[in-house]
């Protein structure tokens, strides 16, 4: 995980200084508060995502089949 956060932090670092228009730099607590949120909600976010099985896409709902497939359900 320390070399995850290393590598996030040069790419931090790099894109501050190398990119217009990055906006200003976030100081380290600010970024190690969002990088540690990230981190911890990955797992339940991905799990949340792969074990349901409907779909809001443009204010319509849709079941997800076995096969893939999407079905739109009926509005409420």
């Amino acid at each position: 995980m320390l070399a995850w956060l290393f590598v996030d932090l040069r790419v931090k670092g790099c894109l501050e200084t190398n990119v217009k228009n990055a906006g200003p730099p976030t100081n380290i607590i600010t970024f190690l508060a969002a990088w540690t949120a990230r981190e911890v909600l990955a797992l339940p976010i991905w799990m949340y995502a792969m074990l349901g099985d409907e779909v809001t896409w443009r204010g319509n709902r849709y079941k997800i089949l076995a096969s893939g497939e999407a079905v739109r359900l009926a509005a409420a």
